[in-house]
């Protein structure tokens, strides 16, 4: 195995660990309860498929579930952003994170892109992802 991999390996364990906690922190009963079933990195270590395990859901809960990620996703981007902060020095500063939580999987590269090459110091010009 090369080292690619291994670290590749790291990061879908890392995330399968870091999305259920974002997940267990939200109000809405039904998205707290989602079972994270697997976390695949196709492209990179920075485009991850999350796969759910929606054998106990029907369609309209499906539905509901995928309408409402998109309206949550500031609690995980601040959920992201704290457990960065709390991994410690490990990584030389600035640490420039991206975060992309969309659509499709191509939507979701391109916001993660767009916010990781922002110049540092700028700002998200959504007041409240910015604070």
């Amino acid at each position: 195995m090369t080292p690619a991999q291994i670290k590749l390996l790291r990061t879908q364990s890392v995330l399968k660990e870091l999305i259920p906690q974002a997940l267990s922190t939200l109000d809405d009963e039904l998205l707290r309860g989602l079972c994270v079933t697997d976390v695949e990195c196709k492209r990179g270590r920075y485009d991850a498929f999350v796969y759910l395990d929606k054998m106990m859901l029907d369609d309209r809960e499906q539905a509901y579930i995928l309408s409402h990620l998109k309206r949550v996703s500031p609690v995980i981007q601040n959920f992201i952003l704290e457990t960065v902060s709390e991994a410690g020095p490990n990584p030389c500063p600035p640490i420039v994170v991206g975060v992309g939580i969309g659509g499709t999987v191509d939507k979701c590269a391109q916001i993660a892109k767009k916010s990781l090459f922002r110049d540092i110091g700028q700002h998200n010009e959504n007041e409240m992802i910015a604070n």
